[in-house]
Order: structure tokens, then sequence, then C-alpha cells
């Protein structure tokens, strides 16, 4: 085999590259993009159309018929479509028509084309649209058909009245002694056309044997709708002009629309009603339907309307089942009323307390025209609901809290309602002093069923002493107010307050006089510490002597300060030894001889991690001053209360990555590098 020399090797490779290159394109040529067509519109219209029972019923008339085209495949194309009838199942497929819809874009559809189609009298008749293309691989979607009844089939129905009926509740409706304008709409259901007219028949309630007819203009022709978007039945007003002026009594009345089409009639009655010829008529509103709280009182509104055309006033009766109704505004009548105007009737309904949810009530109300004569009755049920009734139980004798420290206080809270229920839990001062703190071991109680209580603790704690005292925080020695607790149920009720009294000891504290609360080491001083170069705070502390006492006694207060044990919180894991890689000095720790608002000076000082980064977190330092009182001060009952600042330092974590110089590596394939 001849040896290829080093020249020749590089250009075999690219021919290689380029053969492979070119062979896609060849592949491709056989695997062109080509159009797939289907029926995407196939109507009907022009003439009576139904969809019936799952199938087509169609008006032995001339259709026009639209159908459009999609190509829902990847390439355009041209494409022919015809429209054919098969007239029986058995029979061939008769050709009523061929366009040319030229080329149709990829996602695109054509225009639509329009045939014509005389249909005769015949039933399962097969209309098909077929789309006939050569570049259109799959044929299987290339027809649509409609199977379809072409008929004379007939039918009709009064979607709309518009003629005054009877209200809801009543049985009779009040038509006045004038002239009204009526009207009932009539819809073609069927495929033929119509003609339309309706009758009023009246029928004397107390002489059934006086009747009398009213009827109505015709509408001579009622179209039939057509299966194509927008073609649907049009509904065909047919209109009455009755004059009422001189009628009166009551009267049955029957209305009936008479439908007439191609050897064809149909009678269909859309209205049966008692009519009163009055010019006294009123509509009553009812109160809605509710739940009342058993041992709560309720207004019921019904809002009664003069709908007549005279001035009139009515009766007021009201009845009840148990009788829970306690007011009754206005009775036994009400005002006058002119025409269109409303009045109101108000029923004041009030629940036993004692009531289950299980009771109800409903209460009637019964208005009599005292013109016309007549009465219309409503309705409104009243249910005896939830109660959600608590009750607050505190202590009544007077509780000792001293300034900064927290007191427990104890809160019993009781489900006296009907049903069971949680209650949320707050509570506040009668005096509302600033800057105290309350608040609940859990702020609802959960749920508590019907006698169950539970017991809460609130813990009151008053601000701590400031020089000179601020009276808006009440905290000074002998201070009196209440702590109110209120429970409120979460699904409604009233809400329950009890209150326990309070009294401030007097007291004397030293404050750590902290500078600040926190420090914050920024990226730089992390990476000094790493260096050699911890973080190094030295803290001034102010520590002053403060008291809320009334009368100054000139003894004086030892204090001594302490360091608590320093918390180290991680940002992620680790760092359980981090506290002790820092040194945290306090200097000096006793103070004595102090006078009451006194300062001393005391430093704190924070070194850390000199030999390496410090783990990203922070660090609390607590610190705390306790002063230790003379004999005068402790025969005063005045009570020595420490005093604690935290000191937290943040450490933020420390970022960053070192990479290659960026100079030329030699690698081999298989080996560390």
């Amino acid at each position: 085999m001849p040896t290829l020399s080093k020249s020749i090797v590089p250009f075999s490779l690219v021919a290689i590259m380029l053969v492979a290159s070119l062979t896609p394109l060849a592949m491709a040529d056989g695997g062109r993009s080509t159009p797939d067509f289907v029926v995407s519109s196939f109507t009907l219209g022009d003439a009576g159309s139904i969809n019936l029972g799952g199938g087509i019923e169609a008006e032995d008339a001339t259709h026009v018929v639209r159908i459009q085209v999609q190509n829902i495949g990847l390439g355009s194309g041209q494409a022919t479509l015809a429209l054919l009838l098969q007239g029986t199942s058995s029979s061939g497929d008769v050709v009523l028509g061929t366009t040319d819809l030229g080329v149709i874009a990829a996602g695109g559809s054509s225009a639509v084309s329009v045939f014509s189609w005389s249909a005769t009298l015949g039933a399962n008749q097969i209309l098909k649209a077929r789309i006939t293309s050569t570049s259109d691989l799959n044929t299987a979607n290339n027809q649509d058909q409609m199977v379809i009844n072409v008929s004379r089939y007939q039918d009709s129905s009064v979607p709309v009245v518009d003629i005054p009926q009877p209200s809801s509740g009543s049985n009779s409706v009040v038509w006045s002694q004038s002239i009204h304008d009526f009207s009932a709409s009539v819809r073609n259901d069927g495929v033929k056309n119509q003609s339309a007219q309706f009758y009023l028949n009246f029928t004397e309630v107390s002489d059934p044997s006086n009747t009398f007819s009213e009827v109505s203009n015709i509408v001579p022709v009622v179209r039939p709708g057509a299966l194509c978007g927008g073609c649907g039945a049009a509904l065909y007003p047919v209109e009455m002009q009755f004059d009422a002026t001189s009628r009166t009594g009551q009267w049955n009345v029957v209305g009936e629309m008479h439908v007439s089409g191609l050897n064809w009639v149909s009678s269909i009655e859309f209205l049966n009603q008692r009519v009163v010829f009055s010019n006294y008529d009123f509509e009553i509103s009812a109160a809605h339907d509710r739940s009342v709280e058993p041992g709560q009182t309720a207004q019921l509104t019904f809002a009664v309307e003069n709908t007549g055309i005279s001035v009139d006033d009515y009766q007021v009766n009201v009845s009840s089942v148990n009788w829970w109704v306690s007011a009754i505004n206005p009775s036994p009548s009400t005002s006058t009323v002119m025409p269109d105007n409303t009045t109101y009737v108000f029923i004041d309904v009030t629940v036993p307390a004692t009531a289950l949810r299980t009771h109800s009530d409903i209460i009637t109300l019964r208005l009599t025209s005292n013109s016309g004569g007549f009465d219309k009755t409503v309705s409104t049920t009243i249910l005896a609901g939830e109660s959600y009734e608590g009750s607050v139980e505190m202590d009544s004798d007077t509780k000792s809290l001293t300034p900064g420290a927290p007191t427990p206080i104890q809160v019993k809270v009781q489900n006296n309602g009907n049903a069971p229920t949680a209650f949320t839990l707050d509570a506040g001062i009668s005096s509302n002093p600033i800057n105290w703190d309350l608040s609940f071991n859990s702020a609802t109680t959960g749920t508590l069923q019907p006698g169950a209580s539970v017991n809460a603790t609130l813990m009151v704690t008053p601000p701590v002493i400031k020089n000179p005292l601020v009276d808006a925080e009440d905290n000074g020695a002998g201070d009196t107010m209440s702590i109110w607790a209120q429970a409120t149920s979460t699904n409604g009720g009233i809400p329950q307050v009890n209150a326990t009294p309070v009294r401030i000891l007097p007291v004397i504290v030293v404050d750590p006089g902290l500078p600040t609360e926190s420090i914050d080491m920024t990226v730089q001083q992390v990476i000094e510490a790493q260096q050699g170069s911890g973080l190094e705070a030295i803290l001034d502390l102010d520590v002053e002597v403060r008291h809320n006492l009334i009368t100054e006694l000139s003894e004086t207060v030892d204090t001594t300060l302490s360091l608590g044990t320093p918390v180290f919180t991680s940002d992620s894991t680790g760092g359980f030894t981090e506290a002790s890689r820092w040194a945290i000095g306090l200097t000096p720790t006793s103070i004595p001889g102090m006078s009451l608002g006194e300062t001393r000076n005391a430093v704190l000082t924070v070194q850390g991690p000199a030999d390496d980064y410090s783990v990203s977190g922070s660090l609390s330092i607590p610190i705390t001053a306790t002063p230790t009182l003379g004999s005068a001060h402790s025969s005063a009952n005045v009570i020595p209360t420490s005093t604690s600042q935290t000191l937290t330092i943040t450490i933020p974590p420390v970022l960053g990555a070192e990479g290659h110089n960026g100079t030329i590596v030699d690698a081999m394939v298989g080996e560390e590098t």
C-alpha cells in the first residue's frame, strides 16, 4: 500500500469533510416539505337548515354552500375543490361544482368558495366537500361531508313574552285601566317560512260564561335559521295594543301564539294567569333570609312600591310561627304612597338567647290595598345562628411590676356560646403609656368546645428606667393603672374584656452604657485577620445609676459589671468553637459608691481571631450591670434590678478564588495537569 506524504494528508482530510458536509443536502432534497389540505369550514345558508336530534334538516329549496380550505402542512401547494351530492346510500356522487383554489401557502387558508345546491325532498342525502391536490400526500383528511334530511319540517317557540305577569309568591297580576303595548316574540324552529299572530282569551272569574278575546297584528313572514355563522333563527316580535280603559274585575287570561306554514298550523300557549283590572297595584320586596345570633335582634326591611297609577295605602298584618317578632313599624297601616314611590315596613326579630342552632322562625307579611281591596304576601325565614360568646377572667388584686422585668399575668378565657370556636387574644393598658411590651404566650386559644376554658399567660414588661424619667412611660414608683385583656371569637360575636390593676415598684438600676449594640465587620477586616491583624474594638461604657424614686435618698450604690457567655451563630454549618477564638475583656468589673444619677466609665474590649479567617456569622456578647443597695434603700423596699445589654458582631463571608495566571500550559491527554 502506498504511503501518503505529509503534504498530502491535510488535503485528504479536507476532501473527506467536504463530502460529509454535502451529503445532508442531497438527502434533504428527497424529504422536501409537502402541503396537507383540510376542509376548515362547511356551511349552509340562504334557506332553512337546523340541527335536529343529532342530524341535519334542510329545506327543499336552493341553499348557498360555503366552503373554506386550510393548508396545515409544512409546504405550499395547489388544490382544487369540488362539491358533490350522493342522493342515496347506494347511488354515486353527482358533481355540483368545482373550483381551482390556486396555491395555498403553508398554514394559510383559501378564500371562501360559494356553491349553489337545489335541494329536493329525501332523507339521508350526503353533501360532500372534496379537495384534490397532486402534492398532498395525506389524502385521508381531504374530504368533509354532511348527512342531510331534505324535508319540510316545521316547529316554533315563544321564548320572550313582554306582558305583565304575577310576581313571585302572587297568584295574580294587576293591569291598570289604560292602554297597554304588549309583545310576544316568536322563533321559527323549523326550516320553512311561517306567519304568526297571538290571541289573549279572557274568562271572567266570577262569571265563566263571560268571555272575550283580543288579537295581535300579523307577522307575515317568520324566517327559519340556517347552519352558518350568525345565521341562527331570529326572534320576531308580535305586537298588540290592548285597551283596558273600560275593563274591571278579575279575569283568567290565556295567551296563544298561532303559527301557520306550508300545509301546517300550530297553537302555542305562552301565557296562563289571572288578571285584575285596577288602577291600584303594588309590589313587595321581601327581606332576605338570614341567621341571627341568639340573644340578638335583627331588623327586617320590606320595600313596598306603588306600581299602580293611583294613590294608595296598605294595611299591615304580620304573622310568625314562633313569634320572635318584637316590633312592627308602621302599624296598622302605611302612610299614603304616590304612584311609582316606595315605602318601607320594618319588622324587628329577636332570637331567644337559649335558641338552638336547629331553631328557626318564618315571618310573614301580608299587605292589603285599602283602595284596591286585594292583598299580597311575602315571607322571610330567620335561623338561630351560632352564638360565639366568651368570657374573660383576671385577678382583681393589684400586681406589682418592675420596670424592665417581665411579669406574668394569668388570663382565663371560656367559651360561653353554643358552637365551637377559637378566640384571638389582645391586651392593652388603661392609661395608654408608651414603650410597654405586652405579649401572650399564644395569640389564640385554639378551638374551644361550648363550656370549655383555657388559661393564657400575658407577659407584661414596663420600659426600662431612663434618666430623667419619661412621664409618658408611666414607670415611676407608685404609678398605678390596669392591664386589660380581650378575647374575640374568630367566627364573630362580641369581644369580651377584663382587667387586673397593677402598680410600679420603686427600683434602682444600673445601665451598662454600651455605646452601640452592633458592629458590622467589613470583608477587608476579615482578610486582615487572616494576615495576622484581627479586629480590635475598644468600647467606652457610660455606666449610669438610674431610679424611679419619688424621693431620692443620699445613700450610694455599688455596681458590679459582668460578661455573659459569648454565643456564636454560624451562617452555615460548623463554628462550634468559634467563640473561644475571640478575646473579650471588661475593666473595671466593680464600681463602688455611685450616687443616684451618677455616670462612671468602664471599657469593653473585643479582639477577633488573628491566626486565620473568622468564621462568617454573628457573635453575641452579653454584659450585665448589677446594683448593690445599702440599708437605707433596702429598708425603703427599693428593688435592685440588673440590666443587661448585648453587643452583636456580624462577620461577613469572604468569597474568592485564585486561577491560572494566563500563560500557555502544555497538557497531555489522559494525564493530570
